[in-house]
């Protein structure tokens, strides 16, 4: 009897596991099917040293299969362009920054998580991060945890909430108690 009762229960935790991965490849593959976006954005950054939190706005702009253009326009004019494996800063029209995201993984697990959300690439979520997912009424939560050790030493935890094919928060979360949430506003 006891048997019995374990083997259901598997059974049940199974078979939810394989709905809520169903139901995240319909989710991403939802969010896939927009070949551009622009979000208007604002983001509020907390850190230790800080006696308030940061509060930054601007555009996101992403555009299939992988790039990203976050326009921030206030508190100051600052463009960071991101193509493959280049992250680029820019001020005032000028290169400020390159920075290779494969050097730096603590920059590219925020950043290449976005990424593959919002093409759909549910592989290379799978391959860097524990990922948690529940969903319902076409509101749906993603709480990514970081596999390599360099990484998660750094950042926490990932999640990202949205309903149906938008994206409405994503928060990063560090392991020293500071944290980068962005709420974003689709425009198209």
């Amino acid at each position: 009897m006891i048997r019995l009762i374990i083997t259901t229960m598997m059974l049940v935790l199974t078979g939810s596991q394989l709905v809520s991965a169903a139901e995240l490849e319909e989710v991403l593959s939802e969010i896939a099917n927009k070949q551009v976006r622009l979000s208007a954005f604002t983001e509020i950054r907390t850190a230790y040293f800080l006696e308030r939190p940061v509060i930054s706005k601007g555009t996101l702009e992403f555009k299939l299969p992988g790039t990203m253009i976050k326009r921030i326009t206030e508190p100051e004019s600052i463009e960071q362009h991101i193509e493959g494996d280049v992250l680029t800063i820019r001020q005032d029209g000028e290169i400020r920054h390159e920075i290779s995201l494969s050097q730096n993984l603590e920059i590219s697990a925020g950043i290449n998580a976005i990424r593959w959300i919002l093409s759909g690439n549910i592989s290379a979520l799978n391959q860097n991060f524990a990922i948690k997912f529940d969903s319902d009424n076409g509101d749906w939560r993603i709480k990514l945890l970081p596999k390599d050790t360099r990484v998660s030493i750094e950042i926490e935890s990932l999640l990202i909430l949205g309903n149906n094919a938008r994206i409405s928060l994503i928060n990063i979360e560090q392991t020293n108690g500071d944290s980068i949430k962005t709420i974003l506003y689709e425009q198209r």
